[in-house]
């Protein structure tokens, strides 16, 4: 039976070799299915963040900076450090002279 044409012993070391084949792939598969899951429970717990509440929308007038305060108030006080320095410049001037 062994060496006789027709046997099944050169068939089984092939049969054996497709068998490995399959439970690999069958393995393969069960690994890209739990990845899939995993990807797609990933996705949903990600587009949670991403949902729109409100509509954006642009204000209608800037309340914030206010520039022309700023600078007005910037300038005051540049003219009243100036006025200051002029005045304690025109006292010490003043007791040079006497």
């Amino acid at each position: 039976m062994v060496g006789q044409p027709g046997s099944l012993a050169p068939q089984i070391g092939t049969y054996e070799d497709l068998v490995m084949r399959r439970e690999l792939a069958g393995k393969e598969f069960a690994a890209a299915t739990a990845a899939l899951t995993s990807a797609q429970q990933d996705s949903q717990r990600q587009k949670l963040y991403l949902e729109r509440v409100v509509r954006p929308n642009t204000p209608d007038k800037a309340i914030e900076p206010k520039r022309l305060i700023m600078l007005l108030t910037i300038f005051l006080s540049l003219l009243m450090a100036y006025g200051l320095g002029w005045l304690v410049y025109a006292g010490v001037r003043e007791h040079r002279q006497t």
